[in-house]
């Protein structure tokens, strides 16, 4: 029996009209899931700090799938958070970056320590991530202070920076022996000398933003007092801490003193108000007050 051509064609259209949404589904899902993966991918790249392999951005792809098949509302709210999150981060450049990076990245830790039994796969797939581009090699769970491999390089390349300026011998690398020693070595630590190391990184790229700023004076004079704290005993380590933590100082109070300058010409106060601020920079400028308490 011959089907007639009408029939046919009316049952192609309806074929095309049934099977254009289910297409027009599948696009959007699969641009969703893309575009979830992509901003998975961005977020992590950031708090690690490196771009991820191109294996890692497969899995990410498998797994933003997985996710979008089970519940894709809650994956587009997510990407959606994941991409303002970036949005913001990324207004911060320099230490302040590393800085802002680093809180996100403690936050994900303790999140996949702490993850439940149903995120325990999750967790340990996130874990590994971190492992492989800036494991972590020490942590505090009581004050929530975290080292990584790059923490500790950053404090390394520090005391080379200090025992630059003293005239002495740098600084080893960090070895795997260390690495491996360093958590129970940190938990003995005093908490002001777990601090430094937690935030190894911001301190160092503080010193390293900070350092030229000087005048070839002010350089000078740190120079000096460097080499006398070092002839006096002072270990570089300590000289290296105390070096970051005057020149913090010094940004932290030429902001301070800026800040006093727009309020005072905002609100018409007398010049006087930002004098005082002026002397008391005097105190770090150069870091020959901070690096004094060598003396």
């Amino acid at each position: 029996m011959t089907v007639p051509l009408s029939t046919r064609i009316s049952a192609a259209l309806m074929l095309i009209l049934v099977a254009a949404p289910i297409a027009a589904a599948r696009t959007q899902a699969a641009a969703e899931v893309r575009r979830a993966a992509n901003a998975y991918a961005e977020w992590y790249s950031y708090v690690l700090g490196k771009p991820l392999s191109a294996t890692d951005l497969t899995l990410l792809q498998a797994h933003a799938a997985a996710d979008y098949a089970e519940n894709a509302a809650e994956v587009r709210k997510a990407t959606r958070d994941v991409q303002v999150l970036l949005t913001r981060s990324r207004r911060e450049t320099g230490a302040n970056g590393i800085g802002e990076r680093k809180r996100q990245l403690t936050v994900l830790y303790w999140w996949l320590r702490k993850a439940k039994p149903a995120d325990a796969a999750e967790a340990k797939r996130c874990l590994s991530l971190l492992d492989r581009y800036n494991p972590v090699l020490a942590s505090d769970s009581t004050s929530g202070l975290i080292v990584t491999r790059r923490d500790i390089e950053s404090v390394i390349a520090s005391n080379n920076f200090a025992a630059k300026l003293a005239g002495l011998p740098q600084t080893s690398r960090l070895d795997k022996n260390d690495a491996a020693t360093f958590q129970k070595q940190f938990v003995e630590l005093p908490v002001q000398t777990r601090k430094y190391l937690a935030n190894g990184e911001e301190r160092h790229a503080r010193l390293l933003e900070t350092w030229p700023t000087l005048t070839s004076y002010r350089k000078s004079v740190v120079k000096k007092v460097v080499k006398k704290a070092a002839a006096g005993g002072a270990d570089v380590a300590s000289i290296g801490r105390t070096l970051e933590s005057g020149l913090i100082q010094r940004v932290q109070l030429i902001a301070e003193a800026r800040r006093a300058r727009r309020v005072a010409a905002t609100r018409r106060y007398p010049n006087g108000s930002g004098r005082s601020l002026g002397e008391k920079m005097g105190t770090f400028w150069g870091m020959s007050g901070a690096l004094n308490s060598f003396n």
